[in-house]
């Protein structure tokens, strides 16, 4: 949160009076979770006030008129300036909802643990408890609406960075898609497929394409699988050493040099994952503290359908309540998200390709996503060629059925599953 707040005071000094006037009555001052910051929003305040510019020359004079002068004071006031990110002014709306959103969870968390201590304790009253919930209530939301023409302008400059090669999201890192598939900040992607058509292995894949080709931080929620089984077969895709060899104790001495030499690999420290049963809410919690400490780009959660639900409805109705969470993370946190999805294997006749259909029973997953695909097999079905007659040895088709500012069609890529690895052929 200080670095955004920190932002946003640089953003005051640079701005013309009106913007800085702005900008000022939108910051609530509970933000200022020290006394720097706290001296900074009251010299702001008593500036502004009086229709004249902040800089870092009258915020300077503003604290030594009132006795402080610390050491070091003017090089840290210049300095917020200095940090300003390119392009701020155009997300400074944004930027506030993110610095408030994150206080609000700060908050709560600092209540649920008074909460806590306040049970165990022996001096638990309902008037307590009254007092403690008061104090994590939101004082005031904050407006974020940008204008249309604010809108308008960031499209714009959206289309002008893709224009020069900048991607307007993040791409899946397999040149099989290029300016097919493109997920923005609030897209959740769903990858259907029946039993056995490799599902982790595709979400194993794009986690190291991610993570070792994009250098993007990736949290991998793996809700069936361990962790320890997941690293064996992000080894497995690393080394290229079959993940069975691995597990049943069959490498070699230069297999096992390979391995080892993987820990050194610095990509792998951005592979975050989180194992075990979770509700929505789990989840949330655990991607609010790692978009605070900027460790999250992307999420994969393998898969939908295990994370626990909160009712006790049909199963349409819990599907649809974790789906619609997913989406709610997504939109709010400015996440993008690969969920896997389990297909029946009565949802189609053996070897029939998979269609939104069969996502029918499967709550509201088709119309929560952005983008959904499928994974097919051929070969599973003892097929000897693919829908677009090619040979099905090995290969792995993905049928983007929906795709919400795309478009659709069937891809071919080669799978190996003993390294849980796509490729493109």
């Amino acid at each position: 949160m200080r670095t955004n707040l920190k932002t946003i005071y640089g953003l005051i000094m640079i701005s013309d009076l009106r913007t800085a006037q702005e900008i000022y009555r939108a910051i609530n001052p509970e933000w200022n979770s020290t006394l720097f910051y706290e001296r900074l929003y009251k010299s702001f305040g008593a500036i502004l006030e009086q229709n004249k510019d902040v800089d870092p020359i009258s915020i300077i004079n503003y604290f030594r008129e009132n006795g402080v002068n610390d050491k070091g004071l003017a090089l840290k006031i210049s300095n917020l300036t200095k940090e300003v990110p390119n392009g701020a002014h155009l997300m400074i709306n944004s930027i506030l909802g993110e610095v408030e959103y994150f206080f609000q969870i700060n908050k709560a968390k600092i209540a649920a643990a008074k909460i806590n201590e306040l049970i165990e304790s022996d001096n638990f009253t309902n008037d307590k408890l009254s007092e403690i919930l008061d104090s994590a209530k939101p004082i005031q939301a904050i407006n974020v609406e940008r204008s249309n023409i604010e809108t308008i302008f960031d499209i714009v400059n959206d289309h002008n960075k893709t224009k020069n090669g900048e991607l307007p999201g993040i791409d899946l890192g397999w040149s099989t898609f290029h300016n097919e598939i493109i997920l923005e900040d609030v897209d959740v992607m769903v990858v259907g497929a029946r039993p056995a058509m490799g599902k982790t292995a595709f979400a194993v894949s794009l986690a190291i394409n991610q993570a070792f080709k994009r250098g993007r931080n990736v949290v991998f929620f793996s809700l069936e699988m361990s962790k320890k089984q997941i690293m064996r077969r992000i080894v497995a895709n690393l080394s290229a050493i079959d993940s069975n060899r691995i597990k049943y104790g069959e490498c070699s001495d230069n297999e096992l040099k390979r391995i080892y030499s993987i820990q050194g690999e610095e990509s792998l420290s951005k592979i975050h994952i989180f194992e075990g049963s979770r509700t929505i809410n789990d989840i949330s919690i655990i991607l609010s503290d790692l978009k605070r400490d900027g460790k999250v780009d992307i999420v994969i959660i393998d898969y939908l359908q295990k994370i626990l639900p909160k009712s006790k409805g049909s199963r349409y109705e819990q599907v649809t309540e974790v789906s619609n969470g997913v989406k709610r993370i997504s939109q709010n946190m400015k996440i993008p998200c690969v969920a896997l999805a389990q297909l029946s294997r009565d949802s189609a006749k053996i070897g029939k390709l998979p269609t939104l259909t069969d996502l029918k029973e499967s709550g509201e997953i088709e119309q929560d996503a952005s983008i959904v695909a499928f994974l097919h097999r051929p070969e599973y079905y003892g097929e000897d060629i693919t829908s677009n007659g090619n040979r099905a040895e090995n290969i792995a088709e993905i049928l983007v059925a929906k795709n919400r500012e795309g478009s659709v069609g069937k891809f071919e890529m080669g799978i190996n599953l003993s390294l849980s690895k796509f490729h493109p052929i």
